[in-house]
């Protein structure tokens, strides 16, 4: 399988909130979140980072679901590194005991 986690990460922040709730038994909401936010930052330029994920109002209804994923982009495209470190911190359980993001 090939990890495109660019493509992912677009494929996560377009998808209309609406579906959000519409497909709960497949994926939380608060994942497409977490998984849009993690690969948009391992991939995108700030560029893309403000315009697709911080000013995409399709998007931001997940965001607010999980506000420290929300912060974590915010604080990468401010170049805020020490608020950065500390989300990443604070989601270091939720990152481990993902299906997904701890392989």
């Amino acid at each position: 399988a090939s990890l495109d986690f660019h493509a992912a990460a677009n494929n996560f922040i377009t998808v209309p909130s609406e579906l959000g709730s519409e497909f709960s038994d497949l994926i939380a909401p608060e994942d497409i979140a977490l998984y849009g936010g993690i690969c948009a930052l391992a991939t995108f330029d700030r560029h893309e980072l403000k315009q697709k994920v911080i000013e995409n109002p399709k998007f931001r209804f997940f965001l607010e679901l999980m506000p420290r994923v929300r912060e974590l982009v915010k604080s990468f495209h401010d170049s805020d590194y020490k608020q950065l470190l500390g989300i990443l911190k604070s989601l270091e359980t939720d990152i481990k005991l993902d299906i997904h993001l701890s392989q």
